[in-house]
């Protein structure tokens, strides 16, 4: 790709949120559709945000997740189900920050940082 060209979840960004088409491929998008892409020309790579709720009898499930868009890759996830936390960044280059709920303020912060608008 080149550095000028973005992925294609970010390369109309007045198309709302949620409408974009899943390319077939991308097996992490195979069944759903991203709320949020960022494209960053520093690293030239579009990040996606998945964010999805689930409530049924007796289950609560509410789960955040970011992936690089090119290469269909989990960078972290964050969930809360039935009222427990849980969080992880498969990043190897995030610097982890402690916290006491099992990594799950450490993913959302990192989640925040890759998906804010940095222009």
């Amino acid at each position: 790709m080149a550095s000028d060209e973005r992925c294609q979840w970010c390369h109309d960004e007045h198309v709302p949120r949620g409408s974009r088409t899943v390319e077939p491929g991308h097996r992490a998008l195979r069944r759903t559709f991203p709320n949020a892409s960022r494209y960053d020309p520093k690293t030239n790579r579009c990040y996606i945000e998945i964010h999805d709720h689930t409530q049924k009898k007796g289950r609560d499930v509410d789960i955040r997740s970011v992936y690089d868009g090119q290469i269909d890759d989990l960078l972290a996830f964050a969930k809360i189900e039935n009222n427990k936390k849980v969080g992880m960044v498969f990043d190897h280059s995030h610097q982890t920050t402690p916290d006491n709920n099992l990594g799950f303020d450490n993913a959302n912060g990192y989640m925040d940082g890759m998906m804010e608008d940095r222009r």
